[in-house]
């Protein structure tokens, strides 16, 4: 559906909660099985069908909020983001991870995110 929407407009914005209901019943392997799912077939999917378009683009992945396991409920800590420009050639992270996020970029107030990847 995203793909489609994406032959007539220039952003698509896509929310998905699978991974944050798996958090607040404090389960584990809903959680692994939920975000398994999203990059299976959310991102991978868009990924790919927006490099067939052969078309520069940007893809931004990110939380709304840290949901841990642990607390079962949302905490207000910093979220991994991870934010694709067709255009550029450099990066250097092999996966996708808290730990990974923590050596990247750091964006201060979480409401400009949305600004700097436009504009990045």
């Amino acid at each position: 559906m995203a793909l489609e929407c994406l032959k007539r407009v220039d952003f698509v914005y896509l929310h998905v909660e699978a991974p944050d209901e798996a958090s607040h019943m404090g389960s584990l392997e809903e959680k692994i099985r939920a975000i398994e799912r999203f990059d299976q077939e959310v991102v991978g999917p868009v990924f790919e069908g927006l490099k067939e378009m052969k078309e520069d683009f940007k893809l931004l992945v990110c939380t709304d909020h840290p949901t841990p396991l642990s607390q079962r409920t949302h905490v207000r800590e910093a979220v991994p983001f991870v934010i694709y420009d067709s255009r550029k050639e450099e990066g250097g992270y092999s996966l996708f991870s808290e730990k990974e996020a923590q050596k990247g970029l750091f964006i201060e107030e979480g409401h400009t995110l949305l600004d700097y990847f436009l504009k990045g």
